[in-house]
């Protein structure tokens, strides 16, 4: 085949600078040294310099390779750039300057259709010192085959970064259906590809050590489907995995609709192999189309000489896009990729010159920005079941991939749960009596929810999620509705590593005859609120209170000598922490370590000296809280912790810290919940929802639920529950 086509032919390359067209004639090796694409625009007398796009021509699904004397190769398409290429390459000492290489396969494989303007597509290049000499150097490369049924991911081999690569004689991947756009896994003998059979989505596979063939036994593993999946609109191509210091790996994947934007998931490994990826939280834009640009794609990660991580990319001109078509050429960029607190974060997309030298602190590096709200939108609702009434707002922690939402108080029609009704025993009769949980069926910001049902003597039922144990239920049915109950609030949850989630609940004595203009309350909890969790894995409706250590069955994470402690745990640096109010109204603050947050003896917290104390005597006040925050994350926008807080009966602000002890921030009052359509309305405590950030950070969300009159229950002003959208400065 390279024969038919001549050894290294001239190109035209087409760039274009300004709007203006200017022709580049391109040759190879056999033709004299290329001359140098044009580079865009940047300082004078500053070779430490970046200025995106990098080329003004066109170059599509850039990968960037650091090769062993530390030059810089990015691979491209070569179809795009005129003439019958297969893969183009572009040399960078710097980063800063880059020169055309020219063609750099030498030929495919006898596998790939061999007509000129084939498609060869999606290239990516590892080093791999151990193998001989002629194959130190592997690409993988999409293509389609000879006989024109699908596009295939082939291997390619190379002395040296610059080629000539030689294709294998069969294809490396393919599967039924076809599968492109391979890329290497950082630290391990593995590639992540799309492919649509058997189920569409991102698999990984396990090579041999060379690279260039599937390892002995090895199967293609789905890390991440493409169906049912947050905001990226039937769109999941181009992979790549990233690691941060500590190895721990994360997907990116281009995900966005038509404007493009690329997403992530953080992953689990068994060593060094990635096992999974299904946490589909954060695939809606995280670079996301902004300013002068827009069509975002083919993400691939790479590292400099310091070791720093860089994003390379293709964009087109967000004033060539009309609705769902851009006609600007891609252009090959680079931008900053950085990790904090397991959260990756970038400055991109940028346009323009900065300075390529990156900082260890990842908040220098990519610093965040000024608190500030510039829309908000609560037109969103998470929808109930009509048997359902929801008095509590809601919270959501991923399960299997997916969003599980909880709600701490929930009435449920005593025709489906009462003595003798389908779901007798698990407490639906009993209003007020446990959290309820809907799983995400397809969509989650916002979306429609559906009721978690279980099986009953006569069929399905709705069910409370955190069921009453058999004792409690005896306790309130022998009352008959009045007088002290048994009462369980859900408080949050946390993922777990298998998948799994551990949502804790307060468990504790109601009594409902308490008079409220004489004690303060109309409900008043009588003795201390106690704290257990249950663990639910994927598929699960109802919890099982003996499924976790610490379920109240017999034992509570936190007890009556612990004075009502009851927290809204979030997760940071390894770390499990929880916000409580002690009697005096102080919020402090426990942690214990993700791996042993079942274990009362790992807990510890903050003291006033900034130390962390086995005992809950010595909690110190969080300075700057006011209130328990329900919902915590990093965000990596913001650079900051970030919580809801709602500083008066309806006004709703957002609070920042550095760390999570604080000190937090004066509210930041964004939004008003006091305009109704009910005359009488109590809104619930507002919840940050952070699984749902997008945008890097830039939008966030949080829930609050209007009861009603009478609890929601009157017809006339029916309960629901709000998802508002948020978007920041």
């Amino acid at each position: 085949m390279r024969a038919a086509r001549g050894r290294w032919p001239a190109l035209l390359l087409v760039v274009a600078v300004l709007g203006a067209v200017v022709a580049v004639a391109v040759t190879g090796r056999d033709g004299g040294p290329p001359p140098a694409a044009a580079p865009a625009p940047a300082p004078a007398g500053d070779p430490a310099v970046v200025a995106n796009p990098l080329v003004a021509g066109s170059s599509r699904n850039p990968a960037v390779l650091r090769a062993a004397d530390g030059t810089f190769f990015a691979y491209l398409d070569g179809v795009d750039l005129g003439g019958p290429l297969h893969v183009v390459a572009l040399r960078s000492d710097d980063l800063t300057t880059w020169t055309m290489v020219g063609d750099v396969l030498e030929a495919p494989g006898a596998w790939a259709d061999p007509s000129s303007g084939a498609r060869f597509t999606s290239p990516s290049v590892r080093h791999v010192p151990a193998n001989p000499p002629p194959a130190r150097y592997v690409m993988y490369l999409s293509a389609p085959t000879a006989d024109g049924a699908a596009t295939c991911i082939g291997v390619a081999t190379a002395p040296a970064p610059e080629g000539p690569f030689v294709g294998a004689d069969q294809p490396l991947i393919c599967p039924p259906g076809g599968a492109r756009a391979a890329s290497p896994v950082p630290g391990a003998d593995q590639v992540v590809y799309r492919a649509e059979t058997p189920t569409s989505g991102i698999y990984g596979l396990v090579l041999d050590p060379t690279g260039t063939a599937i390892a002995p036994g090895a199967a293609p593993v789905l890390l991440l489907g493409a169906a049912g999946g947050v905001g990226h609109e039937g769109v999941l191509e181009r992979p790549a995995v990233a690691r941060d210091g500590d190895g721990v790996a994360y997907l990116f994947a281009r995900t966005g609709g038509p404007a493009g934007g690329v997403g992530w998931s953080p992953c689990r490994s068994a060593g060094t192999v990635v096992t999974t990826c299904a946490d589909r939280t954060h695939l809606g834009s995280w670079l996301a189309p902004t300013g002068p640009v827009a069509a975002i794609g083919g993400l691939q990660v790479f590292t400099d000489g310091g070791g720093a991580a860089w994003i390379a990319y293709d964009a087109r001109p967000a004033a060539s896009c009309v609705g769902t078509t851009c006609t600007g050429i891609p252009t090959f960029r680079v931008d900053r990729l950085c990790f904090a607190h397991g959260t990756p974060r970038t400055d991109g997309p940028t346009v323009g010159p900065r300075p390529v030298t990156r900082s260890p602190d990842c908040a220098l590096d990519v610093p965040g920005v000024p608190l500030g709200v510039t829309a908000v939108d609560d037109t969103g609702r998470v929808e109930r079941a009509p048997e359902v009434t929801l008095r509590d707002g809601a919270s959501a922690v991923p399960v299997g991939g997916r969003l599980l939402w909880l709600f701490g108080e929930a009435y449920i029609d005593p025709a489906t749960g009462g003595p003798g009704e389908p779901c007798a025993g698990v407490g639906g009769s009993v209003p007020n009596s446990a959290a309820w949980g809907v799983p995400d069926p397809a969509a989650v910001h916002p979306g429609a929810a559906v009721p978690l049902r279980r099986d009953g003597p006569d069929g399905p039922c709705t069910s409370t999620f955190v069921p009453l144990l058999e004792h409690e239920l005896r306790f309130n049915r022998e009352r008959s509705g009045t007088g002290p109950r048994v009462v369980v609030w859900e408080r949050g949850g946390i993922p777990l590593d298998d998948g799994s989630a551990l949502v804790f609940f307060a468990l504790g004595i109601q009594d409902r005859g308490a008079p409220g203009a004489e004690t303060g309350c109309s409900y008043c909890i009588v003795g201390p609120l106690l704290q257990g969790a249950v663990r639910v894995g994927p598929g699960q409706t109802v919890a099982d209170r003996a499924s976790s250590a610490v379920g109240c069955a017999p034992t509570c994470l936190f007890g009556p000598e612990d004075g009502s402690w009851s927290g809204w745990p979030f997760v940071a640096d390894g770390h499990v922490y929880l916000y409580d109010e002690d009697p005096g109204g102080a919020i402090r603050l426990g942690r214990a370590p993700l791996a042993d947050v079942e274990d009362r003896s790992a807990w510890r917290f903050r003291t006033a000296e900034g130390e962390w104390s086995p005992a809950i005597a010595d909690a110190a006040p969080v300075p700057g809280l006011f209130r328990p925050p329900v919902g915590v994350s990093y965000n990596g926008h913001l650079d900051r912790f970030v919580t809801v807080v709602n500083t008066a009966e309806d006004v709703v602000a957002l609070q920042t810290a550095r760390d999570p002890w604080g000190p937090w921030s004066d509210p930041f009052p964004f939004y008003d919940w006091s305009d109704v359509e009910c005359a009488t309305v109590a809104a619930s405590t507002p919840r940050a929802v952070p699984w749902l950030d997008d945008a890097g950070g830039r939008v966030v969300r949080f829930t609050f639920t209007r009861g009603g009159a009478h609890f929601g229950r009157d017809p006339a002003c029916p309960g629901e529950t709000r998802l508002v959208t948020v978007t920041l400065r």
